[in-house]
């Protein structure tokens, strides 16, 4: 009867330390994932992007879309939208709500301040 005794010992005392590892184990891969989510938010708050609106949209009833999130609804001439990188390559639409004319317009893939303007073959 005494070994029985020991032999569950044993295996209690086992568990017990491997549970303690995977305890361990899983607090340092938490510890890690906060850092590196840290890390991301500062990173992200370098990119972003600012857009001032030209005096070529004057009077117009635009809708602005960074690919295809909505950014803006009837900004007016002078007007700066602020907004974050979404992806690495990003497109600009100006939607015109009158007619549901939309101009592209490319955006670089390095952050600043960009003027919206319209192409010169519209009208």
């Amino acid at each position: 009867m005494r070994k029985a005794r020991n032999a569950n010992k044993n295996f209690l005392t086992g568990t017990a330390l491997l549970a303690i590892a995977v305890i361990a184990l899983v607090f340092t891969f938490v510890l890690q994932a906060d850092e590196l989510s840290k890390n991301k938010g500062k990173m992200r708050q370098r990119d972003v992007f600012q857009f001032v609106v030209s005096n070529d949209f004057a009077g117009m009833d635009i809708s602005v879309f960074l690919n295809d999130s909505l950014i803006a609804l009837s900004p007016s001439s002078g007007d700066t939208i602020v907004c974050e990188r979404l992806s690495d390559e990003n497109s600009l639409l100006v939607v015109n709500n009158s007619d549901d004319r939309v101009t592209v317009i490319p955006v670089p893939v390095k952050k600043g301040t960009f003027l919206i303007r319209r192409p010169a073959g519209e009208d």
